[in-house]
């Protein structure tokens, strides 16, 4: 006997040990669940796909720009040499020679033409038969109605606009008749607690028997894991087989950008690369300034002085003027490898093999090769001295260097580039 007032438990409250439970998942939502679970796993793993081919795109124009400015450099001592023809010119070509075939490259001369008046210029900019009179006129008419039509905007822009009334307002305001005002989509009667009661109910999956719905059984949940298993297997794969060519990508990525940085570096000090005859003749029987390219193989040695030296020190005793030198040694953390030294003089002197600062600028090396164009034989040589009865006080017109690189799967990948030398006989003045 339940005195009267004291609180009972409501059904849509009852414990599960009372008889009632969920209703379970079907075999067909839990492969629909793993359906889209694999489909954003595969999303995932597209976008890294992407990834990887953006790096192979990066990796690509790194080498395609080092080609055409040895090719800019080729084709500008050639038609330096050869001149300038009366009509536009046209060439076009790959870089074969260079081991890269897929890369194309076209070049067009224009012809200028530079018997155009001042009045003629002015008609090309206005875009017709008009005089300097009328593009001034255009110009600043043009300038009036943009800036009227500025104006104006700002004028309709900042008046006062009616604010429009959301969509419903008049609804939510609607009062029931004999009553207070009431919330959007209340019904009558509604807010009865037998009706809420039911709804709850059929919310929460309990039926007035007190039988739940059937839930899965052993067959469906062996099946949902063995698909489950399958799903994760090639996946996981698939996430391997990408991070292990993400880790090959960007160690590739970092080896091209060395190679990059090192022969952006050696053309632009080849580039400013000179001989000079302005020294001591009674102290010295050779001229302090020397170029030395001596072939080594697979593996040349490269002195030159150049005026590209920068001071890194405020008021330090230092000029443009230095002494640098390329050669490929063993590496002295990695037996068994090579790297790519640069050794920089700041001060010129007699004894231009010792002294300066030593660095690595490239590692991982297999090749470097240099060799000088002679523009009096017209044909690559593979060494050159300065002070030597060949080549005596005289610079190649153009340098072709080629870095060869180890890759992190074996292969070996070579860099190319030229630098065309601005100063090629001694200073004299």
């Amino acid at each position: 006997m339940i005195a009267p007032g004291t609180p009972t438990l409501s059904p849509a409250l009852s414990l599960p040990g009372r008889g009632r439970r969920t209703r379970g998942f079907t075999l067909l939502e839990v492969m629909v669940a793993l359906a889209l679970l694999a489909a954003a796993l595969m999303a995932i793993a597209d976008l890294s796909g992407n990834a990887l081919r953006n790096h192979a795109y990066a990796r690509d124009l790194s080498a395609a720009t080092l080609l055409a400015r040895g090719k800019m450099a080729e084709l500008e001592q050639k038609y330096d040499d050869e001149g300038f023809k009366d009509f536009d010119q046209e060439e076009e070509g790959d870089f074969t020679d260079a081991g890269r075939p897929d890369l194309h490259w076209r070049f067009q001369l224009v012809k200028p033409d530079g018997d155009l008046s001042a009045d003629q210029l002015v008609s090309l900019l206005a875009g017709g038969g008009a005089d300097a009179q009328d593009l001034i006129a255009k110009v600043m008419g043009g300038m009036g109605a943009a800036g009227a039509a500025g104006a104006a905007g700002a004028l309709t822009g900042t008046g006062a606009q009616p604010r429009p009334e959301p969509e419903g307002a008049e609804r939510r305001a609607r009062r029931q008749p004999g009553g207070p005002a009431q919330p959007r989509g209340h019904r009558p009667g509604s807010g009865r607690p037998g009706r809420r009661l039911e709804r709850e109910r059929a919310m929460s999956g309990v039926t007035s028997g007190g039988r739940g719905a059937r839930g899965v059984t052993l067959i469906e949940v062996m099946i949902a894991v063995a698909i489950t298993a399958i799903i994760g297997v090639t996946v996981t794969g698939a996430f391997q087989r990408i991070y292990a060519a993400k880790e090959l990508t960007e160690s590739q990525d970092e080896r091209f950008s060395s190679a990059r940085v090192a022969l952006t570096r050696l053309s632009r000090e080849l580039s400013q690369a000179f001989l000079s005859d302005h020294y001591d003749h009674k102290r010295f029987r050779e001229p302090l300034t020397v170029f030395r390219g001596k072939d080594g193989g697979d593996r040349d040695d490269l002195l030159f002085t150049t005026m590209s030296h920068a001071r890194l020190v405020q008021d330090a005793k230092e000029s443009d003027q230095s002494l640098v030198e390329y050669t490929v040694e063993p590496d002295p953390a990695r037996p068994g490898d090579s790297v790519l030294f640069r050794r920089e003089k700041a001060h010129i002197d007699e004894e231009p093999d010792r002294g300066g600062a030593k660095e690595v600028v490239c590692e991982h090396v297999a090749t470097f090769d240099v060799q000088y164009w002679d523009w009096k034989r017209q044909d690559w040589a593979r060494e050159w001295v300065t002070n030597s009865a060949e080549h005596a006080n005289v610079l190649p017109t153009r340098v072709k260097v080629r870095l060869g690189l180890k890759m992190p799967d074996g292969k070996e990948r070579a860099f190319e580039t030229q630098a065309r030398v601005a100063i090629i006989r001694p200073l004299s003045f």
